[in-house]
Order: structure tokens, then sequence, then C-alpha cells
């Protein structure tokens, strides 16, 4: 009888173990593997020593949007990967990509993660950064009392490594002027920089500005760009003069300054006039005998390929009234 319930018993322990290993293996059919991570690469900005990680490396993003699209929202949400380096990198590192996920959430939804994690040596980073000489320069025509000449504009970053520029005489076709880069290499290197390209540029510097002889020369919106320049530097002036300009002594205040008119010099017809009226405070009976108050300027108008005009004025104005017989103007300080 002993015997008996011994053999009863060993059958129903193989088969709760057959039962066991049954279930296991349905569990294990059920179970679905992802690859977590591609094959992608990851980018690397700077120089060897200095670089970084570019952004936008997540080579799980396939896998994450296919694990959504099967239903399995609420378990991709919960995958987070990072680099345990991204920057300060210098050939050879070798660096880390790992990605981290809920585990009880995986295993009750039977996924299976693979390739979770990986490993990217960096390779092939320059010793320099490559400096683009001419990055931000600006070249435009200048205008000042005696000629019509190129202005190099340079930014900071190229004056902080010491780089001047310069034009080239005689270079100049009617569109592009020749501008070359000076530098010291050494001095580059020792900022970390080198040049890759020719240090000599044709800008396209545009045709130069040409002084107009005749008013005709000029629309209506190009004469109301003098007027405005013109304007602007007036009451530049007069700002500097608190609005005040002496006449015998007397401080009088200027209280407007009327819309501007234009003249053609008679002697130079490439010279022209802008005449201001001015309206003045009458602070004392006898100060209304005074008529007329005036303030002129000038100077050369000159048009650009573009269409746009600039005023230039040969005058300077000094902070008081000068003239006779009802006729007064703020005095030239200073004339060329």
């Amino acid at each position: 009888m002993k015997e008996q319930i011994r053999k009863y018993g060993i059958l129903f322990i193989g088969i709760v173990i057959l039962v066991f290993l049954f279930m296991s293996a349905i569990e294990q059919g059920k179970m679905q593997e992802y690859l977590l991570l591609d094959d992608s690469l990851p980018l690397f900005t700077g120089i060897n020593a200095e670089a970084s990680v570019t952004d936008g490396f997540h080579p799980e993003k396939d896998t994450v949007d296919m694990l959504k699209e099967n239903g399995f929202e609420q378990f991709a949400d919960t995958i987070q990967c990072s680099f345990d380096k991204k920057e300060n990198l210098e050939n050879g590192d070798t660096i880390s990509y790992a990605c981290t996920y809920d585990r009880q959430l995986a295993q009750k939804n039977h996924i299976r993660i693979k390739q979770d994690t990986k490993q990217y040596t960096v390779t092939d980073l320059p010793l320099f950064y490559d400096l683009d000489l001419f990055e931000n320069v600006i070249v435009r025509w200048n205008i000042d009392e005696k000629e019509i000449y190129p202005e190099i504009s340079v930014p900071q970053k190229q004056k902080d490594l010491l780089i001047s520029y310069m034009y080239e005489d005689g270079s100049f076709d009617g569109e592009n002027i020749r501008i070359k880069a000076t530098y010291d290499i050494d001095l580059l290197h020792e900022k970390k920089y080198d040049v890759s390209m020719e240090n000599t540029i044709a800008y396209p510097i545009g045709p130069k500005p040409v002084k107009i002889s005749s008013l005709e020369e000029l629309d209506e919106e190009q004469t109301q760009s003098v007027h405005q320049q013109a304007e602007d530097l007036f009451l530049k002036e007069l700002l500097s003069c608190d609005f005040m300009a002496t006449f015998h002594g007397d401080d009088i205040h200027i209280d407007k300054v009327n819309p501007p008119v234009i003249k053609q010099s008679f002697f130079d017809n490439e010279t022209f006039t802008i005449v201001f009226s001015l309206d003045v405070a009458d602070q004392d009976d006898w100060f209304s005998i005074f008529r007329s108050f005036d303030s002129s300027y000038r100077g050369a108008i000159y048009k650009y390929p573009d269409g746009s005009v600039q005023f230039f004025s040969k005058t300077k104005h000094a902070c008081r009234f000068e003239g006779f017989l009802g006729f007064y103007e703020l005095a030239t300080e200073t004339a060329w």
C-alpha cells in the first residue's frame, strides 16, 4: 500500500512539473523581443579634446515608435536613454549609450528588450577649428569730404585674432573689389584655429554711389529721404544746444523746425543747400521785429545702385544766430 502511494505521489509531482514546464513554454511563446538600439552612429562637433555629441541622436526612436504602434505606449514612455559622456571628447574615447525602462511593466506585457546599451569610439576629430577669414566681414562704400572709398567692417572675433584686412588698389571692376586678409598662423594655432581657404576674395561691393547733379535725378521717395537725413542731423545739433541760440547776448529758444527746402547751387551743380525755416519764441516785445530765422546745410547728394540716397553735409552749426535786415541764420562753425 505504501509503495502504491509512493508511486502515485511521484506521478503527481511529475504531472505538476510537466504542467509548469508547459505553462512556462506558453509564457515564453508569448514574449515579444525588441531590438532597442539600431545601427545609427553619433556625430561629433568641435575639435580634439573639446568635441561634443551633436543633438538629435536617438537610435531607440524607431523601436519606441513601434512599441507605441503595438499598443505598449505606457511601457514605451518609460524608456530613457542617454550618454555617459557627451562633452570634452577626444580621439580614442569610448562612450556608452544606455537605456533604462520599467522591467516589471516589460514582464507584465511579455516584452523582452535586447541591445539596450551600445558603445561608440570617438574618431576623426580635427586638431583645429577651420576659420572662415571673411565670415561676417562687410565691405561698403563710404563717403568723406574728399573721396568715395571702400570701408571694411571687421567682426570682433577676427579683431581678437589680430587679422587685418585691406582692399587692393585698382582691383574694383565695377561690381567686385578684392579684399586681402593678413594673419599670423602661429597665433591662430595657439587659439586652436587653422585656415584652409585663400586669404583673398572678390567681395561683391556693388557699383560706386554716384554724386547727383540735378534734383530731377531724385524721385519723391528719395527726396523725402534726403529731407529726413538733413532733419535728423539738424535736430541732433539743436539738441546739443538745448534748442537755444544766442543773438546779441540774448538766448532765443527754437520752438519748431519746419520742413526743409532743397536748392541747387548756382555755381556748383553738385552742391545742394537744404534750408530749414525756424519758429522761435517771442520772449520780448522788441523781438517781434525779427521776421526770419533759418538754418541751412550745404553738401552733396549721392545715389546708390539700390536706389537709396545719402546726403553728405559740408556744414556744422554753432549755437548762435547771425544776420541783418530781418534775416537771421544759425552761424556756420565749420565748413569745407
